[in-house]
C-alpha cells in the first residue's frame, strides 16, 4: 500500500459487510500498526507506543468531527462508505438496483456504462459511474461525483486476476478530488472459504492504553 506520505505492506482479510484485519509493517518488516474491523468496534492499535485507538463501527458511516479525528489517525487514508466496495472490486454497486440506474455498452470504448444517482442522506445526493470491460466484465473504474458533476471520488482497478466471481485487480489507485491518495498492489491474493468472524474479535491486548472516540 502507498500514499504520498507511507509505502508499507499488510497483510489484509475482509468480508462484507464490516469485517477487516490488516497487519501493517514497514519496509524492514517491522510491524507498525494493526486495524481490525468487526461489529461493534474499529480499532487501531500501534505497538510502539502500546495504544489502541477506537471508534464504533455503527458510526463509521456518518460525517463527525469524531470519525475525522479518528481517520486521521489511521496509517492509511479511509474512504469509509466505499472502502470495501473497491477492495473487494463490488465497486460501489448498490445491494437493490436503483430506479434510476441505467446501462449502456459504449461500442467504441468496448465497455459497459453504468450510472445511477445515490439519494442524499445527508448533504447532496452523489452520482456513480461504473465502467466494466465488455467482454472479461473486469471492473475498470469507478467514479463519484456531485450533482454538477465535479469528481469526489476516482477508483481505478488494473492488472486483474482470476475469473468469474473470484476475479481480483491486482492494482487499485484511488483519487480523491482528482488528487491520488492511495495505491494498493496485491501481492498475492485469495478467495477465503467457510470464513468466520474468529480472526476479526480482537482484544486490546492487557497493559494497553485505550482511547475511545
Amino acid at each position: 500500500m502507498q500514499s504520498k506520505e507511507y509505502n508499507v505492506d499488510a497483510t489484509v482479510g475482509a468480508f462484507v459487510p464490516h469485517f477487516m484485519r490488516a497487519e501493517i509493517a514497514g519496509p524492514l518488516g517491522i510491524k507498525v500498526g494493526l486495524f481490525v474491523m468487526n461489529e461493534e468496534w474499529v480499532q487501531l492499535f500501534v505497538p510502539r507506543e502500546n495504544k489502541v485507538f477506537r471508534f464504533p463501527t455503527d458510526e463509521l458511516a456518518r460525517d463527525s468531527v469524531r470519525r475525522d479525528r479518528f481517520l486521521s489517525l489511521l496509517p492509511l487514508p479511509i474512504v469509509p462508505q466505499l472502502y470495501f466496495e473497491s477492495l473487494l472490486t463490488r465497486s460501489g454497486l448498490p445491494d437493490k438496483d436503483p430506479a434510476n440506474l441505467v446501462c449502456e455498452l459504449r461500442e467504441a470504448e468496448h465497455d459497459y456504462q453504468i450510472r445511477w444517482t445515490e439519494p442524499a442522506v445527508k448533504g447532496a445526493a452523489r452520482k456513480r459511474e461504473l465502467l466494466v470491460d465488455a467482454s472479461t466484465f473486469h471492473p475498470m473504474r469507478f467514479r463519484e461525483s456531485d450533482v454538477a458533476g465535479r469528481d469526489f471520488l476516482d477508483v481505478r482497478f488494473s492488472k486483474p486476476a482470476g475469473e468469474g466471481t473470484a476475479t481480483f485487480p491486482r492494482k487499485i489507485e484511488i483519487f480523491l478530488e482528482s488528487t491520488k491518495r492511495l495505491t494498493f498492489t496485491w501481492k498475492e491474493a485469495e478467495l477465503w472459504q467457510n470464513i468466520t468472524s474468529e480472526p476479526f474479535d480482537w482484544k486490546p491486548p492487557p497493559g494497553a492504553q485505550v482511547q475511545d472516540f
